[in-house]
């Protein structure tokens, strides 16, 4: 039962950290939420200091919670959760600031952005969800995938890519909360 709460926790602890860092220091849309953390070293380690021990929860909440409770191929998922969980961490500690450390950040977020992408995908395919969390897990899967779709072949929109940065993080984490829920 602990490991369902720290899923919820590490969500929230995630979402206040993004939320801090956006209304401390706003910028302009086309900036991604990597952008805004990286422009100060307080908002870096900020970041970075609760990322860590919140992917670290979500890691032991689905693991040891979601995987057993919803019938998951722990070998299917495992190979998806895991990198998903180091790119999250590597890309927290490895800001997007200047030189290599731009190449290496942007390799794992997007890389954790696609991870997350097929776990939602992964959730529309378990037999035990019910309806609720199946539609929330679809409606995810498609606007991820559409999110990244648009964002790599349609120049224009990328002027807002914060808000389809932040939404496309969003729909994974309705997905897992509406699990969380039992809904």
């Amino acid at each position: 039962m602990l490991a369902k709460f720290a899923g919820l926790i590490a969500i929230i602890l995630l979402c206040a950290a993004a939320s801090y860092v956006l209304y401390r220091y706003p910028r302009h849309h086309h900036r991604s939420l990597s952008m805004h953390i990286g422009d100060r070293r307080e908002t870096i380690l900020l970041f970075a200091s609760i990322t860590t021990p919140a992917t670290i929860l979500l890691y032991i909440s689905l693991t040891f919670w979601l995987a057993p409770t919803f019938g998951v191929n722990n070998i299917l998922f495992q190979s998806l959760l895991a990198p998903a969980a180091v790119c999250q961490i590597l890309a927290a500690w490895i800001p997007h600031t200047t030189g290599w450390r731009v190449v290496a950040h942007t390799i794992f977020a997007y890389s954790m952005a696609f991870f997350m992408m097929l776990m939602v995908i992964y959730f529309c395919t378990l037999p035990t969800l019910s309806t609720v969390a199946r539609a929330t897990a679809m409606l995810s899967a498609a606007y991820m995938v559409t999110c990244l779709g648009v964002l790599q072949f349609l120049a224009p929109v990328k002027r807002k890519f914060l808000f389809y940065q932040l939404s496309f993080i969003g729909g994974f984490c309705a997905t897992v909360l509406v699990l969380i829920a039992g809904v």
